[in-house]
């Protein structure tokens, strides 16, 4: 071979590989069982390939589980919907009919039945604990302190409030509307205006073509000048000369081959949930590995964060600027949500999930519904006592929304506990508007409210009296300095559905950290978006607990 023709080789004549599934974080590579990869064999030249899959990490006849065989050099082998479990996999290619395998790859299928870290290891890994912190409802820590919110349950919890006939009933909600942004100064320009229309501006020309009046001869070519940028251009005169024009340049006009719209086959939420539910706990950077493969953006890393946060599956560990760092799953509990029924909030897994539906007998059944693109699980019917002992899920007798509602303080004073900093360099800026909930362009940080800073990631911060004094900003997240912003403001962002029972606030303004949690254990349910009004509700919250959130965060 030509050295100039060795890059083009291949380095290897035979190649199996594992490609797709869904990939779980960890030092060893492995694979969710729920979505398993496929294996790809290669060989040149070959005349037959076959490829087969063993159960355990060696090559045991007895043991073989599938089996393809193909005539090419290439085979492809599915390993989805084949009933397989947690375990290791031997993957073997066998070429033109060989006894021994030419290559060789080890699979590892992993899920929820076999969780990295033992379930009371991660459970109390991270609590939210009233002695932590002033702004302890934003972020959890380690459980070093004797009161405590962990998951659904609470423990030795101290209500904050000394009056409840002094509460604050929360208003109806009204949805709130858009306002147009504020007209900006117009730059100083020198010389005459352009016109909206002109090609200076569109980029597409309008070219005068002079008429054709009877009696005149036609001319093989006319010119044609731009009304605007007075560019001259020649135009074929003749029917002829177009079509001489066309044949010379080869132009062919044809329509673009559109492909139909194919709805996506990437890994669900479901997924996902199981794979944190197999590796316990982790870093914030392992979440947004498992994330990424539903959707690659950080924007969805953070609200699937959220969302598992507020029902209380997880609980999540925050720094100062209230950047997620550290997260960690939490018992299964039994919460009630109506006369008959309880929401599963925790770990799940598909063992478990069979062990209860065991346990329960003729006397309850579980229903499963989609609730945010998970699947929510709940019991109905009469529990029995003295089940549930051996599956280490806990029945609670009342639900813990009450109190943690009553337990949190008010948003002024997790306001003035968030972190100061000097204002930073940023590219634009813009402010929160209180009465449209909606971010307007602004190019001053003097008056009081939230901002949102873009440089090359955004942040999020509010600046009291003090801050425009100081020079300060006090940083947070998008969700807290919204609701802080219309604290001040004297204009709670969140209102009462009586009709339905619910909780509504603009979408985007999600209640942060446990003040969203409590309105979600009323139901177990996440909140649910309604992009088309530009809402975010929370359904089936009690009066009660629905007027303590909003004595909270309205002082």
């Amino acid at each position: 071979m030509h050295a100039d023709l060795l890059p083009l080789a291949p380095r290897a004549r035979t190649s199996l590989t594992l490609r797709g599934g869904f990939v779980l974080p960890g030092l060893l590579r492995k694979w969710s069982v729920l979505e398993p990869p496929e294996a790809v064999a290669v060989a040149a030249g070959a005349e037959k390939i076959g490829v087969k899959l063993y159960r355990g990490t060696r090559i045991d006849p007895d043991e073989l589980l599938v089996e393809k065989a193909w005539e090419g050099e290439l085979v492809v082998l599915p390993l989805a919907d084949r009933g397989l479990e947690d375990g290791e996999y031997a993957v073997a290619m066998f070429i033109n009919g060989a006894s021994k395998p030419a290559s060789t790859a080890l699979l590892r299928l992993r899920s929820a039945n076999t969780p990295q870290f033992r379930l009371a290891d991660t459970d109390i890994r991270l609590v939210y604990s009233p002695d932590s912190s002033v702004n302890w409802p934003l972020s959890a820590g380690p459980a070093e302190w004797p009161t405590y919110v962990n998951g659904a349950r609470t423990h030795a919890l101290r209500s904050t409030e000394a009056d409840a006939s002094s509460r604050t009933t929360m208003q109806e909600y009204v949805p709130r509307r858009r306002t147009k942004e504020a007209a900006t100064a117009a730059p100083l320009r020198v010389g005459i205006g352009v016109a909206e229309d002109s090609c200076l501006v569109t980029g597409m020309h309008r070219f005068l073509l002079p008429p054709v009046l009877p009696g005149h001869p036609s001319t093989p070519s006319v010119e044609g000048e731009c009304a605007t940028c007075g560019l001259v251009r020649r135009f074929a005169g003749t029917p002829w000369a177009a079509r001489k024009r066309d044949r010379a340049t080869g132009a062919v006009i044809a329509a673009p081959a559109i492909p139909p719209v194919m709805e996506s086959t990437g890994p669900d939420f479901e997924v996902a949930f199981d794979a944190v539910n197999h590796v316990g706990t982790g870093t914030f950077g392992a979440f947004e590995r498992i994330a990424a493969q539903v959707e690659g953006s950080g924007l969805f890393a953070d609200s699937f964060l959220r969302r598992l946060e507020v029902v209380g599956h997880i609980d999540v560990a925050r720094d100062n600027y209230l950047q997620a760092t550290e997260w960690a799953v939490n018992t299964p509990v039994l919460v009630p949500t109506a006369p008959g029924r309880w929401a599963l909030i925790g770990s799940r897994s598909q063992s478990l999930l069979a062990q209860l539906a065991e346990r329960l007998g003729g006397s309850g059944e579980i229903v499963a519904s989609i609730d945010a693109g998970l699947a929510r699980v709940e019991v109905a019917g009469a529990l029995p006592e003295g089940k549930f002992a051996g599956l280490g899920i806990q029945v609670l007798s009342d639900s813990a929304a009450g109190v943690i509602a009553a337990a949190l303080p008010r948003l002024s004073t997790v306001a003035a506990s968030l972190k100061r900093v000097a204002v930073p360099a940023y590219r634009s800026a813009e402010f929160w508007d209180t009465q449209s909930a909606s971010w307007q362009q602004t190019h001053t940080l003097v008056p009081i409210g939230a901002y949102r800073l873009k440089d090359f990631n955004s942040t999020y911060a509010i600046r009291s009296a003090n801050d425009i004094e100081n020079g300060t900003i006090g940083v947070g997240n998008a969700q807290i300095v919204k609701h802080v912003a219309n604290l001040w403001a004297n204009d709670p962002l969140v209102g009462y559905h009586s009709r339905s029972g619910s909780v509504v606030t603009p979408l985007g303004a999600d209640l942060p950290g446990l003040y969203g949690r409590a309105l979600s254990l009323c139901s177990g349910r996440a909140p649910r978006e309604i992009v088309a009004n530009r809402m975010l509700q929370y359904p089936g919250v009690a009066r009660n607990v629905a007027d303590i959130i909003f004595d909270r965060v309205s002082q």
